[in-house]
């Protein structure tokens, strides 16, 4: 993990390049290493997590060619893409195989790439800049044009410290207090800076850009993949895929830790950790609050007892809120996601303390295997569009005899249900809008409200989940999850947006992710086949 920014048709000032470093030490503050010829200027910032030599250092130039490389993330299949392509290198570097793959194969390298990843490949041979991002948007890469000068990089501070002007955007604005929109890959909170797409390669060349997509969810999505499997053979699936993905997030020459609750999604990654016989101790992290009735650190020291685990914990102090929150949106430069997000932005420093820098997250679990209450709404409409009225009643029961909420009245208004489901809301339905917010300056600018990317009529939930993941609700999740540990110098990783696992996710027919009632129930079905458990079974051992 690390950090990096950039400019394109404009020399900036010496100070200028040292604020932009200074600015980026948090996300890599163990080394750091600039470019300058006439028409590009590079900097880079390196929190060393895999190969800790100088091998890996950057911007990374190939001799040869003049080819330059800066990279912000983590390759997961590295060592395979090495043998594969009998790849001459001689180090334990990631950044060394994507420069080795560019110039092997081309820009079209990328397609073979498994990990998160911000990537910047200036080749001087044709006066070319790519900058491309991952599928789901975990790493950050942002991009400032003002005529035909470019700035861009791995957060907004960086681009501001490079010269750009940081004027605000009212659509963002309205956007964000009418729908609750914080981060959709796309817009910013400021005029003429982007980020770039998810899946993308942005490209300047003779000061005229494109983007391309280099992979979409819908052109890897196979519906008759696994039309004719059970939900045992669904489980078994989720299994493999896990503990491929987890197995592959694990990788590292630091140690790695893990963000744990409560909730499923951290359980089922803990197991899988354990799962893991290299793994020999575990050093896992919750944030708590003084009200025991949201408090869960106590319940999770009591519950995973397994030996090889070490319990941290933090409370956000009330007399340290407001210290906590200038920090965070000074660095965020937007608004944050409530007071879950300050507690987060609070743990990481004690994980940093620890010694961590590596952390394991949950993220993307409920927008990929549907475990947001809307979905089941969404669920609702497809049983009824699709006319199975049988499942509907059975379904109906299920969520009431779960929920006490009666829904027998709404299934019958097309449009009320509708609203509940792709209504701006929060997990448990609460409406996100805030209009009343709005100032003059507002009142009279339209924002969009349609956010589905790719419809698949009388596919609802299939398409809530897309949008939750590539606009509405993953990518401010991320980064607030990018933000809060790369302010403490953390890197994150999140295994259940491994992108095979996703696609085989959406290859499953959607109608099969809830089922009596229960959201995320294959999920769940995995947990309590194969891992339920473990967690207590070397408690005697203690």
């Amino acid at each position: 993990m690390c950090g990096f920014a950039g400019v394109l048709g404009f020399t900036p000032n010496i100070e200028n390049i040292q604020k932009c470093i200074l600015g980026l030490n948090s996300r890599g503050p163990d080394d750091f290493g600039k470019y300058l010829d006439k028409d590009i200027t590079l900097v880079h910032t390196r929190l060393s997590i895999i190969d800790l030599t100088d091998n890996a250092k950057q911007p990374m130039v190939n001799k040869e060619t003049g080819v330059v490389l800066a990279f912000n993330g983590e390759i997961y299949n590295y060592r395979e893409l090495r043998r594969k392509h009998n790849l001459d290198i001689k180090n334990n570097s990631d950044t060394k195989v994507i420069l080795q793959m560019y110039l092997k194969f081309g820009i079209d390298f990328v397609s073979e790439l498994n990990g998160m990843f911000a990537i910047c490949i200036w080749d001087p041979r044709y006066k070319s800049l790519y900058l491309i991002r991952d599928r789901f948007g975990i790493k950050p890469l942002y991009i400032y044009k003002e005529k035909e000068k470019y700035i861009f990089g791995s957060d907004l501070n960086a681009i501001f410290n490079l010269g750009a002007k940081k004027i605000p955007n009212l659509y963002s604005i309205k956007r964000y207090l009418k729908f609750g929109i914080t981060e959709n890959n796309k817009d910013t909170f400021f005029e003429n800076i982007e980020a770039i797409s998810t899946g993308s390669i942005f490209s300047i060349k003779s000061n005229k850009t494109s983007i391309r997509k280099y992979w979409t969810l819908k052109n890897n999505i196979n519906t008759n993949k696994f039309a004719n499997y059970s939900n045992d053979d669904l489980t078994n699936l989720i299994k493999n895929n896990l503990q491929d993905s987890i197995d592959s997030h694990l990788l590292s020459d630091v140690p790695i830790g893990l963000t744990l609750s409560s909730g499923l999604d951290s359980k089922v990654i803990l197991n899988y950790i354990l799962d893991n016989k290299k793994i020999l101790n575990l050093k896992t992290f919750t944030y708590g609050y003084n009200e025991s009735l949201y408090d869960e650190s106590k319940e999770i020291k009591n519950t995973y007892t397994d030996n090889r685990l070490i319990h941290y914990n933090t409370k956000l102090k009330s007399n340290n809120l407001i210290s906590e929150l200038s920090k965070a949106v000074n660095y965020f430069q937007s608004p944050l996601g409530g007071l879950g997000t300050l507690s987060l932005f609070h743990l990481m420093k004690l994980i940093k303390k620890n010694n961590i820098k590596v952390i394991l997250s949950g993220e993307g679990a409920d927008e990929v295997f549907a475990g947001y209450k809307y979905y089941f709404y969404s669920f609702l409409l497809d049983l009824k569009y699709n006319n199975d009225f049988d499942r509907l009643e059975a379904e109906l029961k299920f969520w009431k005899s779960f929920t006490g909420e009666e829904l027998t009245d709404v299934i019958k208004d097309n449009n009320l249900l509708s609203n509940m489901a792709f209504g701006m809301r929060a997990p448990d339905g609460t409406n996100l809008s805030s209009e009343s917010l709005e100032g003059e300056l507002l009142q009279n600018i339209d924002v969009d409200q349609n956010f589905i990317l790719d419809s698949d009529k009388n596919n609802n939930l299939k398409n809530l989940r897309y949008e939750d993941i590539f606009t509405k609700k993953l990518p401010k999740l991320l980064m607030f999850q990018d933000r809060c540990s790369m302010y403490s110098s953390v890197e994150s990783r999140v295994p259940f947006l491994d992108h095979k696992l996703v696609e085989n996710i959406f290859s499953i027919k959607p109608t099969q992710l809830i089922q009596n009632g229960e959201l995320k129930y294959l999920l769940k079905q995995n947990f309590n086949k194969f891992e339920k458990n473990k967690i207590f079974e070397n408690q005697k051992n203690m």
